[in-house]
């Protein structure tokens, strides 16, 4: 069963699907591939750069 509510939603993830920055965090673990959010009939994939996860940036879908 899925509820589907409208609104407003946060995702807070820990490792960037590209852009990373040379010296900077070293990660044992990564996605293979950009985020997918799926909402109602809509599915996006969302590419985060490390330098996006390091200053904790807001991406609107």
């Amino acid at each position: 069963m899925y509820f589907f509510l409208a609104g407003r939603y946060e995702l807070t993830v820990p490792y960037p699907t590209e852009d990373l920055i040379a010296g900077e965090i070293q990660f044992d673990t990564a996605p293979v591939g950009p985020y997918v959010v799926s909402y109602g009939d809509t599915t996006k994939e969302v590419r985060v750069s490390e330098e996006a996860v390091l200053n904790g940036d807001e991406i609107k879908i």
